[in-house]
């Protein structure tokens, strides 16, 4: 059983205690008070980093996007295959994809796919409209590739 001198002697530290932590608050208090603005504003937590409590120099400056590539699709460049061949030359030249004829022939069922899939999207008064990119030829694979370098 605790004597009452040992209570005394665990109470007076528990008091002093609490009262460090108090005048600790306090002089945090006062701190932040004395560095408060002439225009009320509230001050910056003292304890967070000064990186924090200021902003970047940067965080103003607004860097625009590059303005999108237009690629038109006329109905006439889905006539026939022999149109949507010519369709796809014009769309190397513009992205400046440069293909050799065989790899052409390949890729071109992709982007005959890609080109009637964006048709029939935009066709369906949809609230959004697809438009044809520098990645309408490449399969799926190839794009998860690019995403994943």
């Amino acid at each position: 059983m605790p004597t009452v001198a040992s209570l005394m002697l665990k109470l007076s530290r528990d008091a002093a205690r609490a009262a460090r932590s108090a005048a600790s608050a306090a002089s945090r208090c006062a701190e932040m008070v004395r560095r408060r603005g002439s225009d009320g504003a509230a001050a910056p937590d003292p304890l967070l980093r000064r990186s924090y409590n200021h902003p970047p120099r940067f965080a103003n400056i607004s860097i625009p996007d590059p303005p999108p590539v237009k690629f038109p699709v006329m109905e006439a460049d889905m006539a026939s295959d022999e149109a949507l061949w010519a369709l796809y030359e014009r769309w190397c030249k513009a992205f400046n994809q440069e293909r050799q004829p065989d790899e052409m022939a390949r890729r071109f069922s992709k982007f005959k796919e890609v080109v009637l899939r964006v048709d029939r999207h935009n066709k369906a008064n949809l609230s959004s409209k697809l438009g044809i990119n520098k990645f309408a030829d490449r399969k799926n694979i190839e794009l998860m590739r690019m995403k994943r370098l």
